[in-house]
């Protein structure tokens, strides 16, 4: 409220006088007593700050640069270590400096053409002048300039100079006497780097010169003291045949049972030279031994079983026709029937050249009605990087193509190069040649299900899954995208859109939204169809079956009557129409289905109340939501 009071009157002109009397100051150079002048462009745009600053402090801050143009081509040239950048203070162009100009940023990467940014960054040159830097490095590097204003605003960068590594380092950069001992590396001078006789005994240490450093044969004879070998001087084994004179050895210089069969040249002992019964069955080459072990020995060749029939296990470098044939152990379980043995083996795969693989089968005793071998195997192949990877394979049944007894099987494979996938597929086939089958295939990237040829995939960005989600409390929605239209028919049928599978045990909530049409005559007639031994009641909200659009409001939908009940769920409900079966009216239905034993599908049937040519229709845009409940 204006206030016209003397005392009011009198605040109002003193503080206009106070106003006069600062701008007065200011148009004759007075101070700016706690404030700041804005300077703004045509636009409206803030461009500078006199004065008191946001902080406390005072100064002029420049802010909202346009950007400053870009630096000249940065020059850059090889050092010990690593480069020089330099820039000559000039910029693209010939552009000229800007008055909020300040400083330029040398920036460097081993990659051509990359994008300027904090992290590489390698310094600044403050003076307008130029200035030269040395980045220091031990690869090559492409180098950026670029240009900020006061208000921190970049420029584009300058051409890209670049690739420049460290230049090398020769014996001329390396000043006489500069490097001493303790600059060497370990092991950094080898014989070669030694000049020819500079190193002489006195620059050779006591006991510095060991056996290792002797060269075979380097001492002869004659630098050998008479006497000086003595027996603990001698290695194990150093005295051999051709350094003892002939007879020079005689029996006692021999340790009881020092002479062994290892020691015996072949045919040097005869009958003459064994004693009386010295040869037992432990002795014997060719033939049976029986009755004893053999201990200590190596079987070259032939064939080692432990018995000719039932039960018994067979060390054969020819296995039977019909196994592959490579040395192998096999294994009879004398079961009845029995096809094949057991059989363990390892050699070349007869698949991929070079890859040694090693198998593992059960005994065969049987086959199925195609004749496919029914058995269990293990297979393991070694890796060869970057050629193959290593693999096992472990199954049942050997043809799972063909099979009709089924199968199930686990396949691992490691990547063979950088670039390539490992794998574990573990996969199960129910009998028959056109049985079920369902695998997990894993690899480092992804996880793919397949049940009964629907692909479920789980990846780092989510989970693919083809087909209903049905998990308790998650609802699952399923809706029309085209109408369907019915004609001339009063028999209930599944609507081929609103349809669900209800697990055995389960309960389910139904929540149905129908968009409804018909003509004069056959009007939508509903039911529910749920699977065997389910129980509970559906409740119906919608147009009753006398609702006619026969007049501007009840054509709209409006002021009709309606139908609000709560019925079994293979009761039929009947809706009302508009004028045309084109024009929709909307209907609820909704239940609790409380599962039996018995798991199968749910639907919404419909049909005409009485038979008509003209359709009725359940229109696009009509859903269903399903929702497993907690128990």
């Amino acid at each position: 409220m204006y206030d016209r009071s003397v005392p009011g009157e009198l605040n109002r002109l003193k503080r206009r006088m106070d106003q006069i009397a600062k701008g007065q100051r200011l148009a004759h150079g007075a101070s700016i007593e706690n404030a700041a002048l804005e300077v703004r462009d045509d636009s409206g745009s803030l461009r500078a700050i006199y004065g008191q600053q946001a902080d406390g402090t005072s100064g002029i801050q420049v802010v909202n640069g346009p950007p400053p143009p870009a630096p000249s081509t940065p020059i850059v040239a090889s050092v010990l270590g690593g480069v020089t950048v330099s820039w000559d203070g000039q910029f693209a162009d010939g552009a000229v400096i800007p008055l909020d100009w300040a400083r330029v940023e040398v920036h460097a990467s081993t990659s051509s053409g990359f994008t300027p940014t904090s992290a590489t960054l390698q310094s600044t040159i403050e003076t307008a002048q130029g200035a030269t830097f040395a980045v220091m490095t031990d690869d090559p590097v492409y180098v950026q300039l670029l240009a900020r204003n006061t208000s921190g605003a970049a420029s584009p960068p300058s051409v890209e100079a670049g690739p420049y590594g460290p230049a090398p380092v020769v014996a001329s950069d390396v000043l006489d006497g500069i490097i001493t001992e303790v600059k060497l590396a370990a092991d950094a001078v080898t014989a070669a780097k030694i000049a020819a006789g500079a190193v002489g005994t006195t620059e050779i240490s006591d006991d510095a010169v060991t056996t290792q450093k002797i060269v075979a044969g380097a001492i002869l004879a004659g630098q050998i003291a008479a006497g000086a070998v003595l027996t603990d001087k001698l290695a194990a084994e150093a005295v051999t045949a051709a350094k003892i004179a002939a007879l020079a050895i005689t029996t006692d210089k021999l340790d009881a049972n020092a002479v062994t069969t290892s020691k015996l040249a072949a045919g040097s002992v005869d009958a003459t030279a064994i004693k009386a019964d010295a040869i037992t069955g432990k002795a014997i080459t060719g033939g049976t031994i029986t009755g004893t072990d053999i201990i200590g020995s190596t079987v070259t060749g032939g064939t080692l079983r432990t018995g000719s029939t039932g039960a018994r296990t067979v060390i054969t470098p020819t296995p039977p026709v019909g196994i592959i044939q490579r040395p192998s152990v096999l294994m009879y379980s004398g079961v009845t029937g029995e096809n094949w043995p057991a059989v363990f083996n390892s050699g070349e795969s007869t698949i991929t050249p070079n890859q040694a693989v090693t198998v593992l089968t059960a005994p065969m005793t049987g086959v199925d009605s195609t004749g496919a071998t029914q058995t269990s195997q293990l297979t393991m192949l070694s890796a060869k990087p970057g050629t193959f990877g290593a693999s096992t394979v472990l199954g049942t049944s050997n043809n799972p193509g063909t099979s009709d007894t089924g199968y199930a099987r686990l396949t691992a494979t490691s990547a063979a190069t950088t670039s390539d996938t490992s794998f574990i597929s573990l996969t199960a086939k129910d009998g028959s040649d056109t049985g079920k089958q369902s695998t997990v295939y894993t690899t480092g990237d992804h996880v793919t299900i397949t049940a009964n040829g629907s692909g479920h995939v789980f990846s780092s960005s989510g989970l693919s899954v083809a087909g209903a989600i049905s998990a308790r409390n998650t609802p699952s929605f399923v809706y029309k995208t085209t109408s369907t239209d019915r004609a001339s028919t009063t028999t209930l049928a599944d609507d081929p859109d609103l349809v669900g599978t209800f697990i055995a045990g389960e309960t389910y909530l139904v929540e149905l939204h129908l968009l409804v049409g018909a003509g004069t005559t056959g009007l939508m007639t509903t039911a529910w169809k749920v699977p065997s031994g389910a129980t509970g009641l559906k409740a119906v909200h919608g147009p009753s079956s006398v609702a006619a659009g026969t007049d501007t409001l009840t054509n709209a939908g409006d002021n009709i009557t309606g139908r609000f009940g709560s019925h079994a769920f293979t009761t039929t409900v009947t809706y009302g129409r508009r004028n045309a079966n084109s024009n929709l009216l909307y209907a609820i239905e909704t239940g609790i289905v409380t599962m039996g034993a018995t798991t199968g599908t749910f639907a919404l049937q419909w049909t005409q109340s009485a038979s008509s040519a003209t359709a009725t229709r359940m229109g696009v845009g009509s859903w269903v939501r399903f929702t497993r409940l907690s128990p």
